[in-house]
């Protein structure tokens, strides 16, 4: 299951909204069109729980996050502060530099591999033919995901941006759920 990390925008002091359910003590009584209303009804106003937690002005959404351990899990909404956030972008600036650095490994490994072909008898050249074809798709793959943590990087550096001006610092705040 993917977990996701979603941040959002709010003026400080507005209300959030939460999840509601049927509690045992709302349904006793109730005639079964009651309930079907009652469980519409909350189904409904979940639904705009869904769409952004009360929070009107802006929301990203991540993922993966499951290695984001910078962010603790919480699936109600949690303050997020700047010093997390700068947390947030020294983490994927590692995750970025350490990807960089297996790429690099992986390139060399290649050349290697591509000399030593040239050089290889029959009976090997199909083993180290295998070799190149596994480190160029796993080269293929680490920039797939080299790229995907810039994207994400420069999200979390968008908001923190957003952050840094003293307005919205005094007018806004930033909050974040782990689910």
């Amino acid at each position: 299951m993917s977990e996701y990390t979603t941040i959002y925008l709010r003026k400080k002091g507005e209300p959030l909204l939460k999840y509601r359910s049927i509690l045992n003590e709302e349904t006793s009584g109730l005639t079964k069109e009651e309930y079907i209303s009652l469980q519409e009804e909350i189904r409904a106003y979940n639904k705009t729980v869904n769409d952004g937690l009360g929070c009107e002005l802006f929301y990203m959404g991540t993922t993966p996050s499951r290695q984001l351990e910078v962010l603790p899990y919480s699936e109600d909404p949690t303050l997020l502060t700047i010093d997390m956030l700068a947390e947030i972008l020294d983490f994927y600036a590692e995750e970025i530099e350490e990807e960089k650095q297996f790429i690099k490994r992986n390139e060399e490994e290649l050349i290697v591999l591509e000399n030593r072909i040239r050089a290889a008898d029959v009976k090997l050249y199909d083993k180290i033919d295998q070799e190149i074809f596994v480190t160029k798709a796993t080269i293929k793959d680490c920039r797939e995901t080299l790229e995907e943590l810039h994207f994400l990087s420069c999200r979390f550096e968008f908001v923190a941006n957003m952050m840094k001006d003293e307005d919205n610092v005094n007018n806004y705040e930033l909050i974040y759920t782990k689910s």
